[in-house]
């Protein structure tokens, strides 16, 4: 059991309490028709599903390796990009910029409500 317990692909998914429950329920000496059966198909199992679901994996449990190595990778890039001076200069005139625009729809906000009220 611990034998294939290790040959899991990866060992941060795998959940111990599910594997010994399905492997003796499976492997029951007085019930010999459970072998094809799976986890979620146990009837307490379902039955606590039902009443209790689980919550889902994290992202951590559910990325391959290769996944989550391409996503740190393009957030390190792009981490590395914004310290560039010509492009931290582009995002400073952008907050000015939003500032602005805020600041237009605001007032045109009031005077419009002004009208309405008068």
């Amino acid at each position: 059991m611990l034998r294939t317990a290790k040959n899991t692909e990866r060992r941060h998914c795998f959940n111990p309490v599910d594997y010994i429950v399905s492997y003796l329920y499976r492997h029951n000496p007085l019930h010999s028709n459970r072998e094809q059966i799976h986890f979620e198909d146990i009837w307490f199992v379902a039955q606590e599903w039902a009443t209790n679901p689980r919550p889902p994996l994290p992202l951590s449990a559910t990325l391959t390796e290769d996944e989550a190595a391409m996503i740190i990778q393009s957030f390190y890039r792009a981490y590395r990009v914004r310290c560039w001076p010509d492009v931290a200069q582009l995002r400073e005139w952008q907050r000015g910029f939003r500032k602005e625009v805020e600041a237009i729809i605001k007032i045109q906000r009031f005077w419009r409500s002004r009208k309405t009220n008068s």
